[in-house]
């Protein structure tokens, strides 16, 4: 006759049960830092905004719509990883700035058409690297 078998192991060892807390942290944080991202974007776009109402010259929107629709129309086909959308910030920065300065070297010196391409370059260099910075964070805090 085949008698039963009891385990009397637990069924959660300790370190399962402190990789389960260490995960359920983990999510929170996850959370969190989506959370500070989204809101670092959003605080990049009402600078944009601000700079507009202040200035009058819609060089800052310009360039933060070119850095955010250029990044997003990248990662649309090829899916998002964090050191991909990265780079692509800062490559879209660097090629709205050269654009910018370009164009301002072609305009009539002293005009505000020369001024407006120029602080379009910058703003665009600037809006990528403050759009490259929490995926550089996050990418760093692995």
């Amino acid at each position: 006759m085949a008698t039963p078998r009891f385990d009397l192991s637990l069924s959660k060892t300790p370190t399962t049960a402190a990789s389960e807390g260490r995960g359920i942290a983990s999510s929170r944080l996850a959370g969190l830092r989506r959370a500070a991202c989204l809101g670092w974007y959003a605080a990049i776009a009402i600078a944009a905004i601000v700079d507009i109402i202040n200035t009058g010259l819609p060089a800052a929107g310009l360039s933060a719509l070119f850095v955010g629709c250029a990044v997003l129309a990248l990662l649309w086909p090829t899916g998002f990883t964090v050191e991909r959308a990265m780079m692509r910030s800062l490559l879209m920065g660097f090629i709205g700035f050269i654009a910018g300065v370009l164009a301002c070297l072609v305009a009539p010196a002293g005009t505000l058409v020369q001024a407006e391409f120029l602080t379009f370059g910058v703003m665009s260099m600037l809006f990528g690297v403050l759009a490259a910075f929490p995926l550089a964070l996050a990418t760093a805090l692995r």
